[in-house]
């Protein structure tokens, strides 16, 4: 994220592609999505380790972007610049690509023709998984991504290259890139070593018996980082056990030095599969039926980052999401959504002075109503109420064992569409 005094750059970025003379076909679009929460683990207190504020009650600035496209016969641009103010303001660039493209021998250009085959370099979303690769911020009916999205793209855009070909009823994409998403707990944007993630990712769509059904399957293989640590020296340290302010021999401690350690690389990879169908309901609308599952080894970034040379362990990880969307009507949608995300399935500790095996186990079911309505201008809306209910071992009990962590979350939502 930029500074607050560089927005007046980042939103200069998108409005540069409409000057007359960059392109042919040019479109600027826009969304904002301004939000009040109330979350359980609200309280009125700052953080003893940041002096962050613990209030999680509050009003917020979600989404601001500002994107601008420009289509030319065999190239595109795009620049999208992002707003919030999740964690004070921030302001930076999402989407930054440019691209050549083809859209066949027998096509006449056209902006709107999907191209048979595009080269395009920038900052992307990973081509892993529907919520992550396709599914638009705008037009997604649940608050925020399910978790298993959060933990392996964190942020969803990453730096790279890739390569797509399209056709009416099939796309395949391979892609390059640093391996460290935007929104990375680690190194966000840049990349530690020379490594890079490798991604490729198939989708197909169909319709039978008035059914629509979108598939899709992508992996991703790569290799994380491990930072080493600087050698250090030996010290002594003094404790004055019986607080009398005087130096005893007793109360001194040598801290032997200690060698340096190496930085090393680990292997990661993950596979997905998802499964959408879209069926007509008389008298109400169209049902949207979902699933997606992963099974991933160290390529947590977001939730649990994964550093098996520290754990002594590859760090296996599965995720998966279920659920509906209802259209009732042209104005409103009602919807479920159940995910559950293991981020270590190998996790052990000891308990009676045994090492047994210890399952740290997210679900979240998240239930959400929305309002559609569109203003005089054509510009569309929705009014969202969006419950979140976690189920996670992130608290502790009264004996000091996980116990779960009242974190429940409500959103109410407005938003708009330019």
């Amino acid at each position: 994220m930029f500074p607050p005094r560089r927005l007046p750059l980042v939103l200069f970025l998108p409005l540069l592609l409409l000057h007359p003379r960059i392109g042919r076909a040019q479109e600027l679009s826009g969304l904002v999505q301004t939000d009040y929460q109330r979350s359980q683990e609200s309280d009125d207190e700052l953080n003893p380790g940041t002096g962050d504020p613990e209030n999680r009650d509050r009003f917020l600035v979600r989404r601001a972007r500002l994107r601008a496209e420009r289509t030319w016969s065999f190239a595109d641009a795009t620049v999208e610049g992002d707003f919030n103010t999740v964690a004070g303001p921030g302001v930076g660039l999402r989407h930054v690509e440019a691209a050549v493209r083809w859209t066949g021998p027998k096509t006449s250009w056209s902006p709107s023709a999907p191209p048979l085959l595009r080269l395009g370099a920038g900052m992307f979303r990973a081509p892993f998984s529907y919520e992550v690769a396709e599914q638009r911020d705008a037009e997604r009916l649940f608050a925020e991504r399910a978790l298993m999205a959060q933990a392996f793209f964190p942020g969803e855009y990453d730096v790279g290259a890739q390569a797509s070909a399209s056709l009416d009823w099939l796309r395949v994409v391979l892609a390059i890139q640093n391996g460290e998403p935007i929104a990375s707990r680690a190194f966000p944007t840049s990349d530690p070593n020379a490594a890079k993630d490798i991604l490729g990712r198939v989708a197909a769509r169909t319709r039978v018996a008035g059914v629509r059904i979108e598939a899709g399957f992508a992996t991703v293989w790569g290799k994380g980082f491990h930072p080493g640590t600087q050698p250090t020296e030996d010290t002594f340290v003094w404790r004055d056990a019986n607080e009398d302010g005087i130096v005893q021999l007793g109360e001194i401690q040598a801290v032997p030095g200690a060698s340096g350690t190496p930085s090393e690389n680990f292997d990661r990879w993950g596979f997905e599969g998802d499964l959408r169908a879209g069926v007509r309901i008389p008298r109400l609308g169209e049902l949207l039926i979902f699933v997606e599952g992963a099974l991933a080894s160290n390529l947590d970034r977001g939730v649990r980052p994964a550093d098996p040379v520290f754990l002594g362990r590859d760090q296996r990880a599965i995720g998966a999401y279920a659920g509906f969307v209802q259209e009732i009507g042209r104005r409103f949608l009602v919807g479920f959504r159940f995910d559950t995300y293991r981020p270590e399935l190998d996790r052990t500790e000891l308990q009676g002075g045994e090492l047994v095996r210890s399952e740290e186990r997210f679900d979240t079911y998240t239930g959400a109503v929305a309002l559609r309505f569109g203003l005089a201008d054509g510009v569309p809306g929705r009014a969202l109420i969006d419950y979140t209910a976690r189920r996670d071992p992130l608290g502790r009990d009264a004996a000091g064992r996980p116990a779960d962590l009242r974190n429940d979350l409500l959103t109410a939502r407005l938003q708009l569409e330019f």
